[in-house]
């Protein structure tokens, strides 16, 4: 049985219970949310001016959709980001 380098919603465990691998030497910093935070606004800002354009609707309506459609969005994507970022750092570490 396989488990999740996630302590918790967000925080990395420590160490793999299975190999015993120290997670903490894999210090991936704040790459990942440079990358939610790009990802989730360059898809959000595209989709807003999209709704703007086509549909043309008030400024309270697309405030009312697009805050919680860009929260959910950030923590569906935070994850799979942070975990590619410990699969790289851990793949660049492991060549040196």
């Amino acid at each position: 049985m396989q488990s999740s380098v996630f302590s918790n919603l967000f925080i990395i465990k420590k160490e793999c219970k299975g190999c015993l691998l120290n997670y903490t030497e894999f210090q991936i910093g704040d790459a990942d949310n440079f990358f939610v935070i790009l990802l989730v606004g360059i898809l959000m800002l595209s989709g807003i001016i999209f709704v703007e354009l086509k549909y043309k609707p008030d400024i309270y309506l697309i405030i009312i959709f697009s805050l919680p459609l860009t929260v959910i969005f950030s923590l569906l994507v935070t994850r799979p980001i942070k975990s590619f970022f410990l699969y790289i750092t851990f793949k660049i570490k492991m060549t040196q």
